[in-house]
């Protein structure tokens, strides 16, 4: 992706940095070639922006970011115009989320806010991408994987103080395309951005329900899942002053909560899998990798190096006389790559980075390996023995003398030369001791003259099977003022050759020795600590002013001796503890100053130790009398623990030199300190903390065990000291190993491989003694005002705030009790924060930090629903509301009506009201509709038979009515209506009813009106006896009766042949005469006549049918003869 510049959200990052001064502020969003700069201040998103007055309670879920848009009415007008932290948040959220324009080409840009505080927000990078590949811009949905992925951007371009940091952003593999797009490298990002800052990922709009919602609430559990914010730490992010964005070397994942690496070091696994084209995906929240992986996870990528004056932090590239305000005067830093063998191996040898000082302040490096550039080019190869070593001077500014690669003879098969230690003699001449093997462990020796030349016959090999030399602790060799050289370490089978002179086993398979290097047989000893287990590890050797020699007889052991210089002589024998120590001899009255761990008990004959850890060693600083190697007095570091009665919470501090400034008669201590679990060390400067690698640290005290300062050396992702020492000026010179990243007096220091596991450089490094007499405390700065937070369960919340920055001239450690995330129960609680400077002044400040509640329960209703009516009221019954409160758990519901009550017709509204144990109460309603979907019931007469009174038919009277559940009688409407003049023949009559909801019943019943027939008149007669001759007229007569005798209507006289087989079809009477038409019957005075022609028709018996076309067929037989 483009190049971005960390956003500057307070909240979101940790207050670490403890030369940093807080830079002044852009209010760009814009930039060009994709250089985007940052704009929100210290003290933003948490006080005043996305926390309280923002995404959790106003803004972006309850106002409908996701469903209304933050550009339309997410985000509450009252914020916008008092709170700029929230329009500056929208600001990233809407640059993370939207492109710059979208498919059309139209600019993605909106303003919002009131008159007088309205923010523009412009796309820009466009990573609110959906789980199918869809676009927030383009669907208006924003799921949770959007969410995650916006979320991941806005914490990426986090920056708290300020400082414009540009950085590379990308995506994994298995992101959407379009993530991909957005995020694509252009031009020679990906090899100008090549160090690898960390990963980040989380969901800031996460406040959901743990539970999944059911109606209008969660069923069980917690109410509010509070936003997610992680990181993991990669090998650049250890320039904490520098971007002040990602504080993970030191540990204070205050409010991003750096879960650990990113990838495995040698301290143990990633959280993250493997880098996939440059990138990290399936991040989780622990080393083991359990649960369900982050997908949505955004790697960053810095510069290397990086060069911004003014950020107190001494670059590659930068001096003191360019820019004075990073780099010290005097300091410096030299790293070293490792063999040409191995180009992205191992440091240099096992002998990477010791040195010795000169008189005149040089320092000579010693390395052991194959060929070397210790600053000058490629050493040349002096020869064909594989047991090669590599000698650097540099002056006490760091500029390079010159290098030399020496050959130590043995073994060509075996490539094991050492270089174990050197020393400078007052003549400037260089003596290096070391071991090669040969067959067997050989010790050897040689002496070089300042030039680095070998001085003529100075080279010495001694050897034996069995015979080992190491360094122990020190790396340096002694010597007294004479010159004599004094050697130490260990030795297994019978003894040790050292020079003219040997040791014999009295019978112990091994052990340690001490050796003066002769001239002659009567210039020299050899003196032997024999130990019944071997192998073992010989400690430490120091020499007094007088000649006189103090050595730890082993490592591990618990003997400390002082032994005559001249003879060997053990002149007394001190028990000290037995875990890793160093010491040191003050030239100037002889007393050793040691430096160790402890276990349970002080040592020293003291007190019970009653403020260390349990079960851990401890630190200790101690003066022992050189004339009897009593302790005069010890210093202890103390310990704290970020969460209370932590069970596995400790710190480990392993001192690995101590010595003596003459000038200002400081004594200086160093080592590596490592923790678990939020445990902190304090060594007298405040409280130190190690996130997840062994940090070095400085420790300096007067000579009489007063306090002067202490450093810690932030180290990502691994490292180790070697070598600790002082030179004339007082300036301090380290050396050991690093990878990754590291910030040694503030200047930064980059591997250059950071991305290679277990590629660790030798670093030598030179800087000031910081001055005493600075009783000036540091001045704090951006104190957070009064923080507010919701309860989100029984025990309270989880508290984040902004922890204060301060400033120091030498830099401070800033460290709050409770510390943010810390689980605070509801009431108000004070937030105590100190600053400390290197030098122990220290001051504090305090705010409070409420812990509240004032949401009421979220009651869960059955939401609306509709009953059918079953009368003028209806019973109405709902499942349970039930309430469940984020602090008081489930809560009592009372809803009115209650269940069960009778409910009228049409929408009724129940409301429901729960009150929490903190006497907040929540009004809920939803609406019982009781709806009639019931018809009326129709009484309706039967059908109905009637005799017509008149050609017209009959006027009939009927009664229709109608019945409703709801509405009693209802009107019922019918068609033809009562009372109307039926024709003759069958009615149908349909009614209907229709109640007050309109539902309508519809029936029916038959009115049929017929004629009353008499009788068929003479000369047929009605019982179908009647015989006539065929061809003959026959009439055929009949009369109508009762109510209808008098009414004229039209009839029609049909035949159809009965005799006939199959029986004859029915056709129209053919009539005879004038008189008669068609097959019409004429009617005349009260009877109806037709007279029958029969001519046509056949001999057989003929079925005569009357229709008087009322429904009813009147029908008599005749008979036809020849």
């Amino acid at each position: 992706m483009r190049y971005l510049v960390g956003l500057v959200i307070a909240g979101l990052v940790c207050a670490c940095a403890p030369d940093e001064k807080v830079a002044q502020q852009s209010d760009e969003l814009t930039g060009d070639n994709g250089i985007w700069e940052n704009g929100l201040a210290t003290n933003g998103i948490w006080e005043n922006g996305i926390w309280e007055n923002g995404i959790w309670e106003n803004g972006i879920w309850e106002n409908g970011i996701w469903e209304n848009g933050i550009w339309e009415n997410g985000w509450r007008a009252d914020q916008l115009t008092n709170n700029a932290y929230a329009g500056q948040l929208l600001q990233y959220i809407y640059s993370c989320a939207m492109p710059a324009t979208n498919s059309d080409g139209l600019s993605l840009t909106t303003v919002i806010g009131p008159v007088g505080h309205e923010v523009t927000l412009t796309g820009a990078i466009g990573v609110g991408i959906n789980a199918d590949n869809t676009a927030w811009w383009e669907t208006g949905t924003c799921d949770e994987s959007c969410q995650r992925w916006v979320s991941a951007c806005v914490l990426a371009r986090t920056n708290a103080y300020g400082v414009n940091v540009q950085i590379s952003m990308r995506a994994p593999s298995n992101a959407p395309q379009r993530v991909k797009d957005a995020l694509a490298l252009t031009g020679t990002e990906g090899t100008e951005f090549d160090l690898p800052e960390g990963a980040f990922f989380g969901n800031l709009f996460q406040t959901t329900p743990n539970d999944a919602y059911v109606a209008d609430g969660p069923a069980t559990g917690i109410i509010t899942a509070t936003p997610a914010f992680y990181a993991c730490s990669g090998e650049g992010s250890n320039i904490p002053a520098l971007t002040s964005r990602f504080c993970s070397s030191q540990g204070d994942d205050q409010v991003i909560d750096v879960v650990g690496t990113c990838q495995a070091t040698t301290n143990g696994p990633g959280v993250c899998a493997a880098l996939t084209n440059g990138a990290h995906e399936d991040c989780f929240l622990d080393a083991a990798q359990t649960g369900a992986p982050w997908k949505e996870v955004i790697t960053t990528y810095l510069r290397t190096p990086l060069v911004v004056c003014g950020n107190q932090i001494c670059e590659s590239g930068e001096t003191a006389a360019g820019c004075p305000t990073d780099c010290r005067l005097g300091g410096w830093t030299k790293t070293f790559d490792g063999t040409l063998d191995t180009p992205a191996g191992n440091p240099i040898g096992s002998g990477g980075g010791r040195f010795a000082i000169g008189p005149n302040d040089e320092i000579v490096v010693i390395a052991a390996g194959k060929a070397q550039d210790l600053g000058g080019g490629i050493l040349p190869d002096p020869g064909p023995s594989p047991h090669d070593i590599a000698v650097a001077k540099y002056d006490r500014d760091g500029v390079y003398s010159w290098g030399r690669r020496i050959e130590i003879p043995g073994e060509p098969s075996v490539n094991k030369a050492t270089a174990e230690g050197v020393t400078v003699l007052n003549n400037g001449n260089i003596k290096i001791a070391g071991t090669t093997y040969d067959g067997g462990w050989n010790l050897w020796w040689i002496e070089l003259d300042p030039t680095g030349l070998v001085v003529p016959g100075s080279f010495r090999m001694e050897g034996g099977t069995g015979e080992v030399f190491n360094r122990g602790h020190g790396g340096e060799l002694v010597h007294d003022a004479a010159g004599n050289l004094y050697l130490y370490g260990t030795w297994q089978g019978i003894g040790v050759d050292v020079g003219y002179c040997s040791y014999t086993s009295a019978g112990a398979p091994g052990g340690t020795f001490v050796a003066r290097l002769g001239n002659d047989a009567t210039d020299c000893w050899v003196r032997g600590f024999e130990f019944p287990t071997s192998p073992v590890t010989a400690g430490q050797l120091a020499i007094g002013s007088d000649g006189d020699l103090v050595f730890k007889t082993r490592n591990d052991g618990t003997q400390l001796v002082r032994l005559d210089g001249e003879t060997g002589g053990t002149l007394w024998t001190r028990t000290v503890p037995q875990y890793p120590l160093a010491f040191t001899i003050d030239p100037l009255d002889n007393n050793i100053l040691i430096a160790g761990q402890y276990d349970g008990i002080r040592p020293f004959a003291e007190s019970p130790d009653n403020e260390g850890q349990v079960n851990r060693p401890d630190y200790f600083l101690a003066r022992l009398s050189w004339s009897s190697g009593d302790a005069d007095w010890t210093r202890y570091a103390t310990y704290q623990t970020l969460t209370p009665n932590a069970p596995d919470a400790w710190v480990e501090v392993t001192p690995t030199r101590v010595t003596i400034d003459t000038y200002t008669r400081g004594v200086l201590v160093a080592g590596m300190f490592d923790q678990k679990n939020g445990a902190l060390v304090n060594f007298g400067a405040g409280n130190y903390y190690s996130y997840a690698f062994n940090d070095p640290f400085l420790a300096s005290y007067s000579t009489d065990g007063d306090f002067r300062f202490s450093k810690q050396v932030p180290l990502v992702l691994e490292g180790l000291l070697s070598t600790m020492n002082v030179d004339s000026r007082s300036h301090i010179v380290m050396s050991g190993s690093f990878g990754g990243s590291m910030l040694i007096d503030g200047q930064f220091v980059a591997n250059n491989d950071p991305l290679l596991l277990n590629n660790e450089q030798t670093f030598i490094s030179s800087f000031p003694m910081p001055a005493d007499g600075d009783l000036l405390a540091p001045v704090f700065e951006n104190v957070p005002s009064t923080v507010s937070v919701q309860a989100t369960g029984p025990t309270g919340a989880q508290v984040w705030y902004m922890p204060p920055t301060a400033l120091d001239a030498n830099g401070a450690t800033v460290f709050c009790t409770p510390k943010p995330n810390t689980l605070l129960a509801l009431g108000t609680h004070n937030i105590v924060c100190s600053a400390t400077d290197i030098h122990g002044n220290a001051t504090t400040t305090s705010f409070s930090a409420s812990v509240v509640d004032t949401r009421g329960p979220i009651i869960r209703t059955p939401g609306d629903f509709t009953i059918p009516a079953t009368g003028s009221t209806t019973v109405a019954t709902y499942a349970t509301v039930v309430a469940q409160d984020q602090v008081t758990g489930a809560t009592t519901v009372n809803c009115t009506p209650a269940s069960g009550t009778a409910l009228p017709p049409g929408p009724n509204k129940i409301t429901c009201t729960s009150t929490d144990a903190s006497a907040n109460t929540t009004t809920e309603s939803f609406t019982i509709t009781v709806h009639d979907e019931t018809v009326p019931v129709l009484s309706l007469p039967a059908n109905i038979s009637a005799i017509a009174t008149s050609a017209a038919g009959k006027p009939i009277a009927f009664i229709a009515t109608a019945t409703d559940a709801v509405d009693g009688n209802v009107p019922v409407t019918c068609t033809p209506p009562s009372g109307s003049t039926f024709a003759p023949g069958p009615t149908m009559v349909q009614c209907s009813a229709t109640d007050v909801s309109g539902n309508t019943a519809n029936g029916s019943f038959t009115v049929t009106v017929t004629f009353q027939f008499g009788t068929i008149l003479q000369p047929v007669n009605a019982d179908g006896t009647s015989i006539f001759k065929l061809g003959s007229v026959v009439p055929v007569r009949f009369q109508l009766a009762g109510p209808s005798a008098g009414i004229q209507t039209p009839a029609h006289l049909f035949l159809r042949k009965l005799s006939s087989n199959p029986m004859g079809s029915v056709i129209e009477a053919v009539a005879t005469g004038s008189a008669d038409t068609g097959n019409w019957f004429r009617y005349t005075g009260s009877t109806y006549s037709f007279n029958l022609a029969t001519s046509g028709l056949s001999v057989g018996t003929w079925e005569l049918q009357i229709d008087l076309h009322d429904g009813v067929i009147h029908k008599v037989n005749i008979s036809l003869k020849p």
